[in-house]
């Protein structure tokens, strides 16, 4: 995967951070203006209203809908029975680096930050602790990631039409994060950050293809289908 690809979202994320610093400063210097955090939490609100309030329901159905179109309890058994029934290679790239490292990585910054949800964010329910925390984003988190996965993975020329696509439905996903009130514009900013990062840290840093690929490779071929098939 082309390190230039994954710059063209690290860079302008962190871009964006750092224009935050002279407000950050100029806010210190004028207490009686709103904070960061403060135009944070307005920003998520407005949003939330626009997508509730006196809107549409169709409108609200849709944030849902494209909300959930991130969610990993979709995209873990998804690309994990794809992988099984096909031995599809990318499948098992969507999985691993898209899915399970992703979310290791949200789940461990989510751990340590330990932001909570806005005070709007009426879901009360989570599958692991660490998911009561708003920062970073777990869905934009792995939008992001499968963005880019995807967009260079798939064979060519499907993946180079597609790539506007990916990448537009990674930024509809983070913004409806914060339409529907789980999170604020600076959660789903850093998961845009998180999610590439989280493909550099599986290709160069962690020995997947050695003791996880290779493993799962052998398993299906020795129990998977093809063993009754063939």
């Amino acid at each position: 995967m082309p390190w230039t690809w994954i710059g063209w979202y690290v860079l302008p994320t962190l871009l964006c951070a750092l224009c935050l610093v002279p407000w950050w400063a100029w806010s210190k210097q004028h207490p009686k203006r709103l904070s960061l955090a403060e135009c944070d939490l307005q920003a998520a609100q407005r949003l939330h209203r626009w997508a509730t309030g006196s809107a549409p329901r169709w409108r609200w159905w849709a944030v849902r809908l494209l909300s959930s179109s991130g969610d990993g309890g979709l995209w873990f058994p998804l690309s994990a029975a794809y992988f099984w029934a096909t031995g599809s290679a990318l499948a098992l790239h969507v999985l691993l680096e898209g899915c399970l490292v992703a979310a290791c990585l949200e789940l461990s910054v989510k751990a340590v930050v330990r932001r909570r949800r806005p005070p709007h964010n009426t879901r009360a329910v989570y599958i692991a602790p660490a998911e009561r925390f708003s920062f970073p984003s777990g869905h934009a988190t792995r939008a992001f990631a499968l963005a880019v996965l995807l967009s260079h993975e798939l064979p060519r020329p499907a993946s180079m039409e597609a790539r506007p696509l990916w990448h537009t439905w990674a930024l509809l996903v983070a913004a409806s994060r914060v339409a529907i009130g789980r999170h604020y514009p600076s959660d789903v900013l850093a998961a845009a950050l998180l999610g590439p990062l989280a493909l550099m840290m599986a290709r160069e840093a962690l020995p997947l293809q050695t003791y996880v690929v290779a493993p799962l490779e052998r398993l299906r071929d020795a129990y998977g289908p093809a063993r009754f098939t063939g």
